[in-house]
């Protein structure tokens, strides 16, 4: 079902695939059938999906968040991901900080995407729509 989280005004919605309860906590499941997003996404802010599902899921549940995991569901690799060390709270306060830096930056005008857009060593290319050659926007 849907969800929705705001940061800075901005609101985030989207779908999160199972959210699991046990007593006062839940924790959220995503399903990957591609490539699972690693530890270094964490600290890059390529990997903010979990924490805004977990965030959203734990408001409108009134849960207590814990750290949820992707599992990967592919042909050629199946398995349990867990890329946050951290509590759910740690989790969730990063990726906050992240994407309020995110907007803040977009609202600066620091990433004005264009049709030109080409640049492959983007800091912000995560949150582009533009692949490397600036096609299928």
């Amino acid at each position: 079902r849907d969800v929705t989280a705001a940061f800075d005004g901005i609101t985030v919605t989207g779908r999160v695939d199972r959210v699991m309860k046990k007593d006062d906590r839940s924790r959220v499941v995503d399903y990957k059938t591609g490539k699972v997003k690693e530890k270094k996404d964490v600290k890059n802010g390529t990997a903010l999906q979990l924490p805004i599902y977990t965030e959203a899921a734990a408001k409108e549940t009134g849960l207590k968040p814990e750290t949820g995991y992707y599992v990967q569901t592919s042909s050629r690799k199946a398995g349990v991901v867990q890329i946050f060390e951290d509590d759910a709270e740690k989790m969730i306060a990063d990726a906050k900080e992240m994407i309020v830096s995110i907007i803040e930056r977009i609202r600066n005008g620091e990433c004005a995407v264009t049709e030109k857009c080409g640049n492959k060593y983007c800091p912000y290319k995560h949150i582009c729509r533009k692949d490397e050659g600036g096609q299928n926007d």
